[in-house]
Formats: C-alpha cells, sequence, structure tokens
C-alpha cells in the first residue's frame, strides 16, 4: 500500500511567492478533489498501479466500489499495459477505459453500485467480497502478464 502526503502549496498574490500551508494525506486530497477515497498500490516504478476505491462521482446517487488498475500517460511500455487490460476487459464486469487514447490515462475496473450490495443481508460482507473477488482476479492476470513483461521495472510482491 501506497503511504503519501500532498504538499500544499498558495501562491501570495502580493509577493507573488509560493509557500507550502499544510501537508495533507493523500487520501484526503482524493476526498476533496476527486470524490473519492482510494487505497493504492504501485505495481512498477510508478507507471503502472491498483487501488481500490469507493467514489460519489455523482451526487444523487450512492458511491461505486471499484478495484482498478490503471496506467499513467507517458508509462514506460504502454503499449503492454493496453494488450493486458484489453485481456482483462474479456472478464465479465471488466471495463476498460481510454485504451484507444495515445496520451490519457488506461484503466481497467469492475465496479458496483453500493445501492446493489445493500439488499444482501450483510452488505458489509458483501462489499468486502467483491473487493476479495475482484483482486484475485486482477492478481491472476497481473501474475502472466510480468511473467510475459519481466523487462518493466517491478515493485517486489
Amino acid at each position: 500500500m501506497l503511504t503519501c502526503s500532498v504538499r500544499v502549496f498558495h501562491r501570495n498574490r502580493y509577493t507573488g511567492y509560493y509557500r507550502m500551508d499544510k501537508v495533507e494525506p493523500y487520501s484526503l486530497t482524493q476526498i476533496r478533489d476527486n470524490k473519492r477515497y482510494i487505497v493504492l498500490a504501485p505495481l512498477d516504478k510508478g507507471d503502472l498501479y491498483c487501488y481500490a476505491s469507493y467514489e460519489c462521482r455523482a451526487s444523487d446517487d450512492y458511491p461505486m466500489v471499484k478495484v482498478n488498475l490503471e496506467a499513467a500517460p507517458n508509462a514506460a511500455r504502454k503499449d503492454a499495459s493496453v494488450g493486458a487490460m484489453r485481456q482483462i476487459a474479456l472478464r465479465d464486469e471488466w471495463i476498460a477505459t481510454g485504451l484507444d487514447e495515445p496520451k490519457g490515462f488506461i484503466s481497467v475496473s469492475p465496479g458496483r453500485n453500493l445501492a446493489t450490495l445493500l439488499y444482501e443481508e450483510d452488505h458489509v460482507a458483501a462489499v468486502k467480497r467483491f473487493f476479495i473477488e475482484s483482486i484475485r482476479q486482477l492478481r491472476e492476470e497481473l501474475t502472466a502478464f510480468k511473467k510475459n513483461h519481466p523487462e518493466l521495472l517491478w515493485n517486489p510482491t
């Protein structure tokens, strides 16, 4: 799991200089700026990562729970990541995003609206099962991907 902080800088309109106001956890920045809470795990040296999240995109709807595999726009061997994500997207409930956009983020993820899980007898256990099963599926696919692409700078697992 990645633990990091974000430094918040503000520009003084009179002097033009920037000053650091505070250091805040990355998760707080994600909640404030992107309306999501994520737990992030880098898979290589910064270009490819996985995260589990609760995302509140629409104000009138329940949050989504997601497990996401994502690569940065400038990722090393992005073509290999696109191939792996196309393969993962063949699984039921996995949806690929941005794979044909050469300069954007690319990702693949399953997502469930939290409302669909609230009807289960133990909805907390249902959310946990969703995360565990999605991460298990992703791990299976990434294990094969790592074997086929040892040239990428993988983090030790």
